[in-house]
Order: structure tokens, then sequence, then C-alpha cells
């Protein structure tokens, strides 16, 4: 697949996006800002999007997609949104004071990585009919099942361990025709933390 196709997933999903946070007034005004709403990017429509979305020389759906993460901090709240295995880290000023005078920071991590092994990611996967296998780099991934490359009956399918991520923008070739829905999720997970 050409690198050019990773860009493309930005310039698709542009148009759903919320813009400019400070400019968006559901988010400077309201008491929670309704982050699913926005950031979900209408995904019902998303069918729509894959008019748009390159192919492959065989005619598949390109394979490019991205995973993301955005926090939005309001006074001591902090709303989380995320997918795929883009992190969020807050650093915590430690109350111990090390020898040399120093406070040392800790990490705390405020999402959870979409892996397929994750249970809840692991029972939507089979509960809509895909697999995951063991593949490159003794790695667990979602499976892709494709049209097998140069067969004779045009019927014929092959299983490719693929993606190593559960969740992600893009990776529409995931979409799985008889549950009618993405293995590879499409949908954001919102998490508010007060601090």
């Amino acid at each position: 697949m050409p690198r050019r196709y990773g860009n493309k997933t930005r310039y698709v999903y542009r148009p759903y996006t919320i813009g400019s946070p400070k400019k968006n007034k559901s988010i400077t005004t309201t008491p929670r800002p309704p982050v699913d709403t926005h950031i979900g990017m209408q995904l019902p429509k998303s069918h729509k999007i894959l008019a748009q979305w390159p192919r492959d020389d065989k005619g598949n759906l390109s394979t490019a997609g991205t995973t993301a993460a955005l926090v939005i901090i309001r006074g001591k709240q902090i709303f989380i949104v995320h997918c795929g295995d883009s992190a969020v880290w807050m650093g915590i000023e430690s109350d111990e004071v090390t020898p040399w005078g120093d406070q040392p920071w800790k990490g705390r991590n405020l999402t959870e990585e979409h892996k397929p092994t994750a249970p809840k990611e692991m029972q939507r996967i089979n509960a809509a009919g895909g697999k995951i296998r063991i593949g490159k780099q003794n790695c667990h991934r979602v499976v892709w099942t494709r049209p097998k490359r140069n067969a004779i009956d045009p019927e014929e399918t092959e299983d490719i361990p693929f993606l190593n991520i559960a969740r992600s923008l893009g990776n529409f070739w995931s979409w799985k025709e008889s549950s009618k829905c993405y293995l590879v999720s499409l949908f954001l997970n919102q998490s508010t933390c007060i601090h």
C-alpha cells in the first residue's frame, strides 16, 4: 500500500470533528462538554466516508487508519476521548523529596489501550463474527478476511492476522457484512476525571 494513503484519514475525517474547542460554544458553555457527540464524528454516516476512501490495486479498501487521543481540561475536570493505543498520561508531583531536594513526578495512565486481547474488545469482535489470531512479532491481531490474491475462484478468501489494535479511525477493511459492523471499531471511549 503506498504510504500516501496514511494522510487520507485526516482529510476524510476533518469535516466530522469539532474544530477549535475555543470556538465551539457547546464545549465552552456547558458543565459537561458533549465530547462524545462532537468527537464521535457522526459515525452512523461512516458509510458515506467509504466512497471517498482509497482502494488498492486489487480493489480492496485501503488499510489506512489512525488512533487518536483528545484531552479537554475545564477547571478541575479532565475529559478524555481516545481510541486505539494512543494514551493519555498525567504527571503527578510526588509528596516525597529525594536526598537532593527534588520532588519526583509519578505518571498515571488515564486511558486503557484497545487491544484485541482486552476482554470487552475480544467479546465484541467475536460477537461480530470476527477472529483474533497471533500474527507478526507474536502479537494478537484482528483478522482481515479478504479476497484471496491470484485465486481461480473469485469468491475464495484468505485470513490475514492484520491489525494489533481493536479500535481506530479508518480501517474500513474490517466491515463485516454478515453482522453489519466493523471488527475494528470506529467508536471512541470517553472518560472524565476530577482532580
